[in-house]
């Protein structure tokens, strides 16, 4: 006997025997055809419910709990709320306490959650190693020592140069020896890229000169600003600072020159002052060549309060031995004459007398 054949179907209407129906089986026979549409009415529907359970198809939802149920939350938040799916529900979370007291700590431990555990105040080996900032920085971080170092408040370095050199920004704060047998240049960094106050130290260690030349478009200038060569001999030192457009020389042996300390003029006529006050002063004067004659003659400038002492030296050849006799007269701070007491000899070509006096 075999079973009726189905499909996963479902059927609309259940056919109803008539008393005209004749006797027929077999799959397609009228007697089978109920029991056919109910088969397929059953396949269908437990082809539908494994559906539903293996997750294929959802089934509706419900629009409310019966029973509303109880959210909590436990553990490091705490919190709780009644849900029944008729609307959101919105919990508030109470973060437990860590155990820690309450407080600011320079120093604190965290968990993998990111929950403070622990305070307590820093010790030496916490501090971490401080980054040294780049030459010339100016923002307000903290300074290393060795940025401290670096920008002159001890000198960063000490470099020798024997030849001609251009410096680089390397040599701002430190010391650069000069040691050269032969006169040499060194030229200086541009101030372009240097802070305002950025300081060198050259010292001339040879027995060449060292001439100081600036970069293109900077000067070199004294204390006072005003635009000078700069050149150390042996043993000499020159300290410069940075401001705007120039090298600045403000300590050092150079310097002096430079000062009103130090204040000179050079040449056939010419004058030096001295620190303590003392001030030199030399002319050339046309020497008389007549008994009786003289010369007058005025100092560069006035001594400021006396002439003490003065002393000449003539410059000229004898053509006759004898003797010729010179003094200076009328001695004052603006000036004095040059005097012929007496003459025998015969000169040849008279130049001049340089005559030197020293005052204050």
């Amino acid at each position: 006997m075999a079973d009726l054949p189905e499909s996963n179907e479902w059927t609309e209407g259940i056919y109803q025997f008539e008393t005209s129906d004749p006797v027929l089986g077999g799959p397609e026979g009228i007697d089978n055809l109920q029991g056919k549409q109910l088969a397929n009415r059953t396949k269908w529907l437990k082809d539908q419910i494994a559906k539903i359970v293996e997750g294929a198809t959802s089934i509706g939802k419900a629009v409310q709990l019966q029973t509303a149920r109880a959210l909590e939350f436990k553990g490091a938040a705490t919190g709780t709320g009644n849900f029944d799916g008729s609307a959101d529900t919105e919990i508030t979370l109470t973060l437990a306490n860590s155990g820690v007291t309450a407080g600011s700590y320079p120093k604190v431990t965290v968990n993998a959650k990111g929950i403070v555990t622990g305070g307590a105040a820093l010790a030496a080996g916490d501090l971490p190693e401080g980054v040294t900032a780049p030459q010339f920085d100016n923002d307000t971080t903290l300074a290393t020592t060795a940025f401290a170092k670096r920008m002159g408040v001890e000198w960063a370095n000490f470099n020798t140069v024997s030849v001609s050199s251009v410096l680089g920004l390397g040599s701002v704060g430190g010391v650069v020896s000069v040691a050269s047998a032969t006169a040499v240049n060194i030229t200086l960094p541009p101030t372009a890229s240097v802070l305002h106050g950025g300081a060198i130290l050259l010292l001339c260690a040879g027995d060449g000169a060292a001439t100081l030349l600036a970069s293109a478009g900077d000067l070199l200038t004294n204390a006072a600003g005003i635009t000078v060569p700069i050149v150390l001999g042996k043993g000499d030192s020159a300290l410069l600072t940075k401001v705007t457009g120039e090298w600045r020389l403000v300590l050092g042996s150079t310097a002096l020159k430079h000062s009103a300390a130090f204040a000179g003029v050079l040449g056939s006529s010419g004058r030096q002052r001295l620190p303590n006050g003392m001030l030199m002063q030399w002319v050339s004067v046309a020497t008389p060549t007549t008994q009786g004659a003289s010369t007058s003659f005025s100092w560069p400038i006035a001594f400021d309060n006396a002439l003490n002492a003065v002393s000449f030296a003539p410059d000229f050849t004898v053509a006759g031995y004898g003797y010729l006799t010179l003094a200076v007269v009328n001695r004052n701070k603006t000036g004095a004459q040059l005097l012929n007491n007496g003459l025998s000899a015969t000169l040849g070509s008279v130049v001049a007398t340089t005559i030197i006096g020293i005052g204050y």
